[in-house]
């Protein structure tokens, strides 16, 4: 294994077995009536719907887990646009996940695992895992 911090790091592809990209679990809560463009936003980003809890007759929690690479670039203010500004959306750092190996064949999306929200307040790893395919079983 070998951790990557810097997509100029990477291993030529065809030494790569696999790379793991980091999970988080996402909470949004909005109104009821954003439901659909906020189930449809998450499933655009890769995201693995986990639940809709509905708190009172005007509000949701849904409940998905997203790639990290998904979120920071746009996600929020995606979120804001489709909601009309009332959704709110915080996260916790889950599991490292096998990426689909289409997402880490160009340098351009490996770049975006290293970008984190510099006025984030959250600790997230902002590194891939690569397994090198002498190392790893795939």
């Amino acid at each position: 294994m070998l951790d990557v911090e810097n997509p100029s790091k990477l291993p030529p592809p065809q030494d790569i077995a696999r790379i793991e990209e980091p999970f988080i679990s996402a909470s949004i809560m909005a109104p009821t009536e954003f439901v659909g463009p906020v189930l449809s936003l998450c499933q655009e980003k890769r995201g693995v719907h986990k639940g809709i809890e509905y708190l009172q007759d005007a509000r949701v929690v849904i409940a998905y887990e997203l790639p990290l690479n998904e979120i920071v670039l746009d996600f929020y203010d995606r979120l804001k646009s489709v909601s009309r500004g009332y959704a709110s959306f915080d996260y916790d750092f889950l599991e490292y996940r096998r990426a689909p190996s289409s997402s880490w064949t160009s340098s351009s999306t490996a770049r975006r695992w290293t970008r984190c929200p510099s006025s984030s307040t959250k600790t997230t790893p902002k590194r891939a895992v690569v397994c090198w395919r002498s190392a790893c079983a795939s």
